[in-house]
């Protein structure tokens, strides 16, 4: 971890993707349940799974998300 953010790796099928999390509660729980495995699903371009730890989005619930974006 460094300046705030937490980097992390994902991978979806043959496909491995960087990403960083941000510091707040919902990304806390995230990063300590560490490593998630879950089914992909598609709503038109975008990809979703649960993650069983996030219970409470309100913290950084937005509608305003810009391609490459983790929401």
């Amino acid at each position: 971890m460094d300046n705030g953010i937490r980097r992390i790796t994902i991978a979806v099928g043959g496909l491995t993707l960087d990403a960083e999390l941000k510091i707040n509660k919902t990304a806390d729980a995230i990063y300590a349940d560490l490593a998630v495995e879950a089914s992909l699903n598609t709503l038109g371009e975008e990809f979703y799974f649960k993650i069983p730890v996030v219970k409470d989005q309100r913290e950084t619930a937005t509608t305003q998300v810009k391609v490459g974006d983790l929401a």
